[in-house]
């Protein structure tokens, strides 16, 4: 275990890198940045001075879109697994990894966007995987940029000046300091909200037309619909994330998605009550007409598409 953390000259930047390497972290010394990682038993330690630092280079990557991508296809295949078998156990389990998923994207939603930074030195640029969130990137740079103009200090047009052999300028009046200008949101063109739009109108137009027709095709077209559903609510809600979009219809995606989890929830319950109740009979071989929690499933599906 790392003794940094009970050294009082060592301060934790925040942020942590973890990977198949291992952690990764950094800390701000009395003179020098310390990039600690961590792989099984072996600690691994990197001293840069922070004179030798030249530059530390950020820029965003979609590491962080692309894991939402996977986890939401995975989380949805979960789902159409579960909604074409009436085993209640089968069908406890994909839900629950179902939940893992849609748990995951969550999390990885709330950490923002992700980013990559690089430091730089004279001899050498050091990845620095602590730092791989842009939130976060942006504090440990700024708390790194203090230490570094410490020890370096800044540069003046008369040090210009100097350095270049030339008379020196008179020094311009010192500006009132200004509050920094907000980051303005990203431009976002909306296409993912408008597919989500129309494939829970397709689901609503099919559970109308389940109601007074049944058929086994239905069931794959439905699949293909939840699978449609779950890809675009995930990049509607990863989209719309730092961007121009509209707080309503931000509120509406998360309705969306709250709703559409109880009502799977509540299907899958349904579910494994008939299942219980009624051996030998699927919840899908049954007609809304004939069983009146069916029906009102079919009800609510279509108020919540």
């Amino acid at each position: 275990m790392s003794l940094l953390p009970k050294d009082p000259t060592y301060h934790r930047v925040p942020g942590k890198g973890t990977d198949f390497t291992g952690v990764s972290t950094l800390w701000l010394g009395e003179d020098h940045l310390l990039v600690v990682e961590v792989s099984g038993f072996t600690e691994r330690y990197k001293r840069f001075s922070y004179r030798d630092i030249q530059a530390i280079v950020l820029r965003p990557t979609v590491t962080g879109r692309a894991i939402n991508v996977v986890l939401g296809v995975l989380a949805a295949l979960c789902l159409l697994f579960a909604a074409n078998t009436s085993d209640a156990v089968i069908i406890t389990v994909l839900a629950g990894t179902a939940g893992l998923f849609g748990l995951g994207i969550v999390i990885n939603t709330t950490k923002g966007p992700t980013c990559a930074c690089q430091l730089r030195t004279a001899v050498k640029a050091e990845p620095l995987k602590a730092l791989g969130r842009l939130a976060t990137a942006r504090q440990g740079i700024a708390l790194i940029r203090e230490r570094v103009e410490g020890a370096q200090g800044t540069v003046t047009a008369e040090d210009i000046a100097a350095a270049q052999n030339l008379p020196p300028v008179a020094e311009a009046p010192r500006p009132q300091p200004v509050a920094a200008a907000p980051r303005l949101p990203d431009h976002y063109h909306g296409r993912f909200h408008a597919l989500l739009f129309y494939t829970l109108l397709g689901d609503a137009a099919l559970a109308a037309t389940h109601l007074v027709h049944q058929a086994r095709w239905m069931l794959v077209v439905n699949g293909l619909i939840t699978m449609a559903e779950i890809f675009f609510l995930v990049g509607s809600l990863v989209k719309q994330q730092d961007s121009d979009v509209p707080r309503p219809l931000r509120r509406v995606v998360w309705w969306t998605l709250g709703g559409y989890g109880a009502l799977f929830l509540i299907s899958i319950a349904y579910s494994m009550y008939i299942s219980a109740t009624r051996p030998g009979i699927e919840l899908q071989d049954l007609s809304p007409w004939d069983d009146a929690g069916l029906l009102a499933l079919m009800i609510a599906s279509m108020v919540t598409c």
